[in-house]
């Protein structure tokens, strides 16, 4: 009679389901509950009503603590009892069971212990015969032989073969509560009594199909967070492991017949039931009735089993792979049909592993299979394994000297009365083996009681064997690392972060990882040390992948290792297939990723196709999902570069990559972007060779190149580098490339004054100009260097020798345009000397500017007429001259250059839009530090300029990141708040992306953009960037800095916004005190912060030091600006609201008073301004008790404040409050 969950036993064996009427019990399953586990919900998954979560927890985390029996689940709560409600219908002939026992450590009435708890177990189950301890013990007793040699199979929920870390914490509280600990003790970690059992099961039972599951997830109390049993404690060495994707409780409930969990427990139940009659026979000696034997005769062929391996204890995973193939390869699956099905994927990707353990579940499923092992690594592999087999099947003739081995056993395997079979053929590799004059598929047998399994690297050979494929990916992450601690301790993984990384390295390659552990474990190295191996050079990784290690499961003539493995697929590819032999090792030398198909040596479409196609099928390249692109394994690039190594072939073909993509890299990004980007890692790559070839020429010219690319890119770092390179190649060389060291010399100098290293940046360029001057003819790039030195000499505040510097490339220009043009004559040089730059300062009429621009116009109109490089070069020049201007804060001087020199860059036909657009870019800077407004012309010729830029140049280009501040900078200061915000927030992040956020660049980009949030309204992101940028400035200018105490300001009014006056009062303070240490108190910036200051003040309440502040602030203000100033007024208004908030009535009516006349001469009546202080105006005069003068105030300020502000604005509203006050008042007067 089956139990309810009422009538469940505390202690014994509960029955819950019963074979079904007409079927006889064929085999029982106990479910053993653990310590302390509630007889029946231990086992039960309630679906819950919705209730309050944080209740569900508090009751969660009592049940931890307290043994309050559980009587009946939560009304309205579903209960699933996987033992009584799901499993039964899936095994019909099964009595199913639980036990339950005494062992509850929070219960003081218990005293116990394992083996008690075991003994007491083997009693019950020996008295209802017609789990580790148990079963140790039965199989040292005579008494319990039947029930050891009748164990089928055992699977482990979360078993703690090596302890809980959990259970020190529970043998703590139960010590202080007074229970028993003994079981407690046990269940420590590592306890030497759990170490022993384990060994004492291994030693039994290690034979048996036993099966372990562990959580994945920690089981949460709260707050607390704990793995209860982690995946080592859970594990018995040898033995299957699969994890549930839950917490240790979850590991026994069940939700459903859909729940994943139980979809994973269930086919395991299923395949043990199925195996248990030949598993338990062969145990006894006798023939066990199969299911069926009430309906079949007993089976009389005899099974086979010729497989020259044993099980694989350490296989993990691949059940999702391993359930398609035992879905395929059972003879009975297709009974009219010999199917074929081929195991496909990398060397080294587990397929003989998964092949061997398919056969051993293949063979405990199926009692009526032969299982039958072939290698196909040569013909005599294939023979000797097909001899075997003849002796397994006592084929007669089979050992005759003239016999045809191959063809007997084809016959006895087709024959009827051999019965079921499954022959695997494994590595199937070379199918010319298969096809060419071995022709070994002419002796694949073809029963339809039979069923063929290949393995192969190659897919052609599943095609070409006309078997259906089922390709082999990488392990999944968890079961890479599951392979990886069947080898090592614990100590030797605990840096998960390095481990992690590792498997990355690996790529998941089952075969790397087995060599890796396996090495790791012999030298007793961690994870993070082999990682260190792996990164430090690839000479290294591949010495490292080419270590030999013992595999039992691997055939002996078979070499273990990866880079070993592999170089037997590139020996048969090299003989199959030439060309993709070359493609390989062409592409090894190239990034692992997106290698384009253009990118190859050409050859004719239908060759490049079928050498791709090859390389495809051996899983050495895989096709990216947008197609004509590759990705290679790392692993076999690595032993691609060993291979051609230890042939001596490496130089070959390093020199060969070299050639091809100094063929095809563009030199030029602007008309190449789409090809520069899929070439460029690529050709970057290759550099890592420049030691490997033997062409130093075609190395200088690939580096040249990678270096303009990488600089426009602004990548300047990386550009620096190849230039740096190519100028050590140089030095190796002769004639013509001898002859362009300065051309390199000049890019290096951009790379470094774009990295703003500029002092190293002037020594190169330094030396390339004097190299230039060398030669008699003068070049275009001399100029450049010219004009580049100067800027980086400006950029150090060396202003004279920039400007000296100008005017000798000038020079150089008048010279050559007078070889040139020998009918000119010489340019008027009357207006400059040998010091250009004293110039300036020297002479009152007639400035720098001015004498610089007349001298280069009227050159660049000579130019002009002549044609050639000079002209635009000219322009360049006069530019850069604007530029420097800049720098030394000469704005309106630069304003008046820039002016006359827009029509000269518009009328140029070099280049000419965006060489106009850089002239733009430096009038609108000028003109912004003049404070002077944008037109709308002006706005619209930034966004064209920024388009025209993005499409000529790349997204990163310096020009395009100008362009962008400028237009948002221009949209802020007209008001285009929303738009400025937008441009600003994609310049900073693109600033932030190409020069990193310490570059000065990004820190005018992250100023500007905080700023226009501030102007937004967006206060507390404003805030964020403010403080950012104010950090950064400290950090890379200094606290003096001008940009620096700007961006103070900014942070301090921003704050204020955002009602956090304290901190906003604290930072203007230091501001307002560096301001007049750095710009002295009658700088407009000044001003700006002390009338901002003293308002905030105001704010805060501090009334006697605002009123401090803010006459100062107005009486500076009336000095540098004037009286008639928005800002003066500002300021006016504040002292005279302070005065009044002190009681000042007198002075605050007086001032408010000038303010109020000095509004309405300059500003009108209806200004926001005026109608501010009018009322700010009319309170100070009711509180000095002039109401009849404050009720005209506020009945003149009222009527337009509803017009221009609206009746419900707040001022109007305190204005009509004022007004009501004031009437009452007057009533109350008259009454009295």
């Amino acid at each position: 009679m089956t139990c309810t969950r009422d009538t469940v036993k505390e202690n014994g064996l509960n029955i819950w389901s019963l074979p079904e009427a007409g079927c006889t019990s064929e085999v029982d399953i106990i479910a053993v509950q653990g310590l302390g586990a509630h007889p029946f919900y231990s086992w039960v998954r309630k679906v819950p009503r919705v209730v309050n979560p944080m209740l569900r927890k508090r009751r969660r985390r009592w049940q931890l603590w307290s043994r309050k029996r559980i009587s009946r689940g939560d009304k309205g709560d579903q209960e699933v009892m996987w033992l009584r409600d799901l499993l039964p219908s899936e095994l019909k002939n099964a009595r199913i069971a639980t036990y339950s026992y005494q062992s509850d450590w929070r219960d003081p009435g218990v005293e116990t212990t394992l083996r008690q708890c075991s003994e007491q177990f083997l009693n019950i189950i020996y008295q209802n015969r017609r789990c580790d301890e148990a079963l140790n013990i039965a199989d040292h007793g005579d008494d319990y032989a039947d029930i050891r040699l009748s164990v089928a199979g055992i699977i482990f929920l979360g078993a703690p073969f090596r302890g809980s870390d959990l259970a020190v914490y529970g043998k703590w509280i139960a010590k202080v509560s007074g229970r028993d600990t003994t079981l407690l003790r046990l269940l420590q970690k590592d306890n030497s009594y759990l170490h022993g059992l384990s060994r004492d099961f291994w030693a039994s039972y290690g034979n048996r199909d036993v099966l372990c599951f562990y959580e994945s997830k920690d089981a949460e109390y709260g707050p607390w967070k704990q793995r209860i049993v982690d995946v080592q404690s859970a594990s018995i060495h040898g033995k299957r492991m699969i994890y549930m994707n839950t917490d240790h409780s979850g590991l026994n409930k069940f939700s459903g017949v859909n729940d994943e969990n139980y979809m994973l427990l269930l086919p395991e139940i299923q395949r043990m039931v199925k195996s248990a009659p030949s598993a338990i026979s062969g145990r006894q000696g006798t023939i066990v009735p199969t299911r069926s034997a009430t309906q079949h005769d007993q089976v009389n062929q005899k099974r086979h089993w010729v497989v020259p391996f044993g099980r694989n204890k350490q296989f993990v995973g691949r059940e999702p792979t391993l359930g398609k193939i035992l879905a395929k390869i059972p003879p009975s699956v297709e009974e009219d049909n010999c199917q074929r099905t081929a195991i496909e994927g990398l060397g080294g990707i587990g397929k003989t592993q998964i092949a061997l353990e398919a056969a051993f579940r293949v063979r405990d499923m199926h009692q009526d299979c032969s299982i039958f092992w072939v290698p196909a690594v040569d013909v005599a592999s294939f023979e000797n394994a097909y001899r075997k087999i003849g002796h397994a099947l006592e084929v007669k003739g089979i050992d005759a000297d003239d016999a045809d081995v191959k063809l007997l056993v084809k016959d006895a395997l087709n024959r009827e009365s051999t019965g079921k079979w499954l022959l695997i053929i494994d590595n199937a590799d070379d199918i010319d083996l298969f096809s060419g004059n071995a022709s070994l598929s002419n002796y694949l047998p073809s029963s339809y009681k039979g069923s063929v399994l290949f393995t192969t690297r190659d897919h052609k050979a599943t095609v070409e064997l006309s078997a259906t494929s089922i390709p082999i990916k990488k392990l999944e992450r968890n079961e890479s690392h599951m392979v990886l601690r069947t080898s090592l301790e614990k100590d030797q993984l605990h840096n998960t972060e390095d481990t992690t990384k590792l498997l990355d390295f690996l790529e998941d390659l089952p075969l790397a990882i087995k060599q890796a552990s396996t090495y790791m474990a012999k030298e007793a190295v961690s994870t993070t040390e082999y990682l260190k191996f792996c990164q430090s050079n690839e000479a290294d990784v591949a010495n490292l992948l080419s270590e030999d290690f013992s595999d039992l499961y691997r055939y002996e003539k078979i070499p273990n290792p990866v880079v070993k493995t592999f170089r037997i697929s590139f020996e048969k590819i090299s003989i199959r297939d030439p060309l993709a032999a070359e493609y390989l090792r062409f592409i090894s030398f190239l990034a692992e990723k997106d290698i384009p198909r253009p990118l190859l040596p050409p050859a004719g479409d239908l060759e490049t196709t079928k050498a791709i196609g090859t390389l495809k099928g051996y899983a050495f390249i895989t096709e990216r999902e947008e197609g004509n692109a590759y990705d290679i394994h790392r692993l076999v690039r690595l032993s691609m570069l060993n291979w051609l190594a230890n042939t001596g072939a490496r130089q070959e073909w390093a020199t060969k990559a070299f050639r091809r993509l100094s063929d095809v890299f563009p030199s030029s990004y602007m008309k190449n972007r789409t090809i520069v980007m899929r070439y460029l890692p690529h050709a970057k790559n290759l550099t890592k060779f420049l030691e490997d070839t033997s062409d130093i020429a075609t190395e200088y010219m690939l580096l040249r190149k990678l270096g303009v690319i990488l600089d426009c890119l602004a990548r300047y770092g990386e550009a620096e580098d190849m230039f740096r390179k190519a100028l050590e190649l140089g030095k190796r060389m002769q004639g013509k490339i001898a002859l362009e060291r300065p051309v390199v010399m000049r890019s290096l100098g951009k790379a470094l004054y774009h990295q703003e290293r500029y002092e190293e940046a002037e020594k190169i360029l330094q030396e390339a100009v004097a190299l230039w001057q060398a030669p008699d003819k003068t070049d275009p790039l001399a100029v450049k260097t010219m004009r580049l030195l100067a800027n980086t000499l400006n950029r150090q505040e060396k202003f004279g020798e920039a400007e000296d510097m100008h005017w000798q490339a000038l020079d150089l220009m008048k010279e050559t345009l007078n070889k040139e043009g020998p009918d000119h004559s010489p340019p008027n040089n009357s207006h400059h000397d040998n010091n250009h730059s004293r110039t300036y300062t020297s002479n009152e009429n007639i400035n720098a500017g001015t004498l610089f621009y007349e001298e280069a116009e009227d050159l660049y109109r000579q130019a002009r007429q002549e044609g050639g490089w000079l002209g635009a070069e000219i322009l360049k020049l006069m530019i850069s001259f604007a530029h420097m201007m800049l720098d030394q804060s000469r704005n309106e001087e630069t304003e008046r250059f820039v002016r006359q020199l827009l029509p000269l860059l518009r009328m140029s036909q070099y280049n000419k839009r965006i060489i106009s657009m850089v002239g733009i870019i430096m009038l609108e800077t000028s003109l912004h530090r003049q404070g002077k407004p944008r037109s709308k012309i002006e706005i619209e010729t930034f966004r064209e300029a920024l388009i025209l830029t993005r499409e000529v140049l790349s997204e990163t280009h310096l020009n395009v990141l100008a362009i962008m501040r400028a237009l948002g900078l221009a949209l802020h200061e007209r008001g285009d708040i929303e738009e400025a915000v937008k441009v600003l927030r994609e310049a900073f992040d693109l600033h932030l992306k190409v020069l990193g956020e310490e570059d000065r660049r990004t820190l005018e980009a992250m100023y500007s953009f905080g700023s226009a949030l501030l102007r937004q309204g967006n206060m507390e992101e404003a805030v964020k960037i403010l403080r950012q940028a104010l950090k950064k400035h400290q950090q890379v200018l200094g606290e003096e800095d001008f940009r620096t105490l700007r961006a103070m300001h900014d942070l301090g009014i921003a704050l204020c916004q955002q009602d956090d006056i304290e901190e906003a009062v604290k930072i203007l303070r230091k501001a307002f005190d560096l301001h007049l240490k750095v710009l002295g108190k009658e700088d407009r910036r000044t001003l700006e912060v002390i009338h901002c200051l003293g308002s905030m003040l105001l704010q805060q309440g501090n009334i006697e030091e605002a009123v401090q502040i803010l006459r100062k602030a107005l009486d500076l203000h009336l000095k540098v600006l004037s009286r008639e100033d928005h800002r003066t007024l500002e300021t006016m208004y504040c002292l005279g609201s302070a005065l009044r908030k002190q009681g000042n009535m007198e002075e605050a009516v007086k001032v408010l008073r000038q303010a109020l006349n000095q509004h309405q001469q300059v500003f009108g009546t209806e200004d926001f301004g005026t109608l501010r202080t009018m009322h700010g105006l009319g309170i100070a005069l009711y509180l000095q008790g002039n109401s009849k003068e404050a009720m005209v105030m506020f009945r003149l300020a009222l009527g337009p404040m509803e017009k221009v502000l609206g009746e419900e604005h707040p001022i109007a509203l305190d204005s009509k409050k004022w007004i009501k006050v004031i009437l009452e008042n007057e009533n109350s007067g008259m009454e009295d």
